[in-house]
């Protein structure tokens, strides 16, 4: 990762989200000096170092700089899926019910449908781990599942490859939470011996 570099009497270089970055304000000879430390021996967290007892003597414009930097790192995590959605209504359709904890997301998925002759519905939940991980499951029936699970800009991607005998499937689908909250929006590609199918669903936040 390329870190922005402030050369501030003694060259010093940092990258990633600035946690517990502790600044103090002294006056040196008439000039506001600001001292920037993080305390503690080397750390690495989320892409993040910094180096045991260094300061950084940093002046007002700079200081400005590393606050507009902050904040355009907070914006950038990865966003919530939490919460509760839906799509549809009570006789037909999908309650999902999504929550993450740090890498792990775990989807809750109520689906009913009901007409004049037939009702009913699936209930489902699993947890996925977006850290870009391929991992392995086996269903009861023998089926082998080849799961990975990463974050791409705002979406969560997970690619499902399933092999049952001698029918293989690739699935690859997306959530995305609109900008204001709202929204969240799946698309789905399915890839199998009968071709290519795409889909997309939109959920309403309850």
């Amino acid at each position: 990762m390329d870190c922005p570099r402030y050369n501030c009497g003694n060259p010093i270089s940092w990258c990633g989200k600035i946690k517990d970055l502790q600044i103090v304000r002294t006056v040196l000879g008439g000039t506001t000096v600001y001292q920037a430390q993080y305390p503690g021996n080397s750390q690495a967290a989320g892409g993040v170092e910094f180096l045991r007892g260094t300061f950084m003597r940093i002046r007002v414009p700079v200081l400005a700089g590393i606050i507009s930097f902050v904040a355009a790192v907070a914006w950038a995590q990865d966003p919530s899926l939490t919460g509760n959605w839906t799509r549809g209504d009570r006789s037909n359709g999908v309650t999902c019910k999504i929550d993450q904890q740090g890498a792990d997301v775990t989807f809750h998925v109520v689906s009913h449908f009901s007409n004049s002759r037939l009702s009913g519905g699936m209930n489902d939940s699993e947890t996925y781990t977006a850290d870009g991980v391929e991992r392995e499951r086996k269903a009861n029936n023998g089926r082998q599942i080849w799961l990975t699970t990463y974050w791409q800009g705002r979406s969560l991607v997970i690619s499902r490859l399933s092999k049952d005998g001698y029918h293989v499937v690739a699935t690859r689908e997306t959530w995305t939470v609109s900008d204001d909250g709202l929204t969240l929006t799946k698309t789905m590609r399915r890839i199998d011996m009968d071709g290519v199918t795409e889909s997309t669903e939109e959920f309403a936040r309850n």
